[in-house]
């Protein structure tokens, strides 16, 4: 052989070990909040306050504020994994939670799929808590157990909240008030922001206020206000104050929630008509359409309670399209469409198909928010 075709060949052949001799080339997925299609990367590390990737090709280590992470997909997430997310965004929570049970059982690298597996079980148990009550201590348990196991994870803050939403469904209301306590330190100790914190307090008074704690829900519902309002009155970034307007004006609602709670169906329909008129009145103060379009959301409920589901469908076909912009709103309104053809006991055309297609609309383009979940146990 000669010369150059032997240098030649040991190149070739050292080029060769060196590939497989090489780590693998990963091809995990960040997808930021807002941002349409995901960074291609290699995940390093996660925590509660950043994600610490590398992008495709390059060996610059960044990283990211948890806060700004929609979602991450691990290139070596197990297929019971994978089955088990497409599952549960489906709305079939049980099998869902069969398949994370399963995948939990899987190594992976860093060993991430203990913190994922866990997380998404115990979203899958509460979601099915929602229907069978017997499943919500098991739902308590996967998500205390990940608080007590990987207190610093990225899901802390969101695995905590829905750890008091279960202890409140379960009646453990001093729980759930202790949790919410704990997260609003959570938004100040890892610097999650004012609006995170103002939606914790408002949280705890939501959970006395349906257990009927009257005195404690009116003190915390006070207590938000005052936190919110003045959080306001301090920031100068617009949409934060807007954030915080909002949350102390859905504090102001709940007289109404409680009469609709205590099936005080018409008297909670005045009370909204009422916060409605003098929010659109006041629109040029300042005053807030997602204040102005919960109060109409709580007139349609009223009316579907008090059994005007014709009357319903109507309010809530309004605030879709006169607050379009307010992303949780519209998903509520989007949500009880749904209910409210369903009561018409089939007098819509097609009733039962298109209260399906908004049910599935909630899911798919309001998934953020908590009708999504309620939506997910409809279409089942």
């Amino acid at each position: 052989m000669s010369p150059v075709r032997s240098s030649l060949l040991t190149l070739v052949t050292t080029a060769l070990f060196a590939l497989l001799l090489a780590p693998p080339l990963r091809a995990d997925e960040l997808l930021q909040n807002g941002a349409k299609a995901p960074i291609r990367c290699t995940i390093e590390s996660e925590s509660v306050d950043t994600v610490k990737f590398r992008r495709d090709g390059a060996t610059a280590l960044q990283e990211i504020a948890s806060a700004a992470v929609a979602d991450i997909t691990y290139d070596d997430a197990p297929k019971a994994f994978r089955n088990g997310r497409e599952l549960l965004a489906a709305g079939d929570a049980e099998n869902a939670a069969n398949s994370f049970r399963l995948a939990l059982r899987t190594k992976t690298r860093n060993d991430w799929i203990r913190v994922h597996g866990t997380y998404y079980l115990g979203c899958s148990l509460q979601a099915l808590g929602a229907r069978d009550a017997t499943k919500l201590p098991e739902a308590a348990a996967t998500f205390a157990g990940l608080l007590g196991e990987s207190p610093n994870c990225r899901f802390m803050p969101d695995a905590l909240r829905r750890h008091a939403d279960v202890l409140a469904a379960t009646n453990n209301v001093l729980g759930a008030a202790a949790l919410y306590d704990r997260l609003a330190q959570v938004a100040r100790d890892h610097k999650l922001g004012v609006v995170a914190e103002a939606r914790a307090r408002l949280l705890k008074a939501d959970a006395f206020a349906a257990a009927d704690m009257t005195r404690e829900a009116e003190a915390s519902y006070l207590a938000a206000t005052r936190f919110a309002e003045a959080s306001a009155g301090l920031t100068v970034d617009r949409s934060i104050r807007r954030d915080l307007q909002a949350l102390a004006g859905r504090a102001k609602l709940a007289p109404g929630d409680a009469l609709l709670r205590h099936r005080q169906f018409a008297a909670a329909r005045a009370f909204f008509a009422h916060a409605a008129q003098d929010g659109a009145a006041a629109q040029g103060d300042g005053a807030l359409p997602e204040v102005v379009a919960a109060a109409q959301n709580g007139v349609g409920e009223a009316l579907l309670a008090e059994g005007r589901a014709r009357e319903a469908l109507a309010q809530f076909a309004q605030v879709r399209v006169a607050h379009y912009l307010v992303r949780e709103q519209t998903a509520r309104a989007t949500y009880f469409l749904g209910k409210s053809i369903l009561a018409l006991n089939n007098a819509e055309p097609n009733g039962k198909k298109k209260a399906a297609d908004y049910f599935a609309e909630v899911v798919l383009r309001y998934s953020e928010t908590p009708w999504a979940d309620r939506a997910r146990l409809e279409i089942r």
